[in-house]
């Protein structure tokens, strides 16, 4: 498999899947079942690409609108009150040591990658 080929047109042109920034918002909507019409990331990139120019909406459910994004988590599941900007950062600075970076990894991090793939691509 090659690995620098996006295999989806959700990214194409973007590299590999996982520094896509749209991913993680994507992820959260579906784990909250916000769309109206889709329940599940299968669905999603089962949508057939729209004809250039052209834009495929994912509508949102009513009752979302008035929910935070990025909510705060017990072990219930989601509470509906706004999660922080430095708790998501501490997160993903332990998901990153716990995935074995030794340095920090940082939104920074994911932003930079992000940009020196798009680079290469334009080159």
């Amino acid at each position: 498999m090659d690995y620098r080929r996006p295999e989806h047109t959700m990214y194409e042109g973007m590299g590999l899947l996982f520094i896509n920034a749209l991913l993680p918002a994507l992820v959260i909507a579906c784990a909250n079942d916000a769309f109206l019409d889709y329940h599940s990331i299968e669905e999603i990139f089962d949508i057939p690409p729209p004809e250039p120019g052209l834009l495929h909406p994912l509508r949102i459910k009513k009752k979302m609108m008035e929910v935070p994004f990025f909510q705060k988590f017990d072990k219930n599941g989601p509470t509906g009150k706004i999660d922080q900007a430095n708790q998501a950062s501490t997160r993903g600075v332990t998901l990153g040591h716990r995935a074995g970076f030794l340095g920090n990894v940082t939104f920074h991090s994911y932003r930079n990658e992000a940009l020196v793939q798009a680079e290469s691509i334009a080159l």
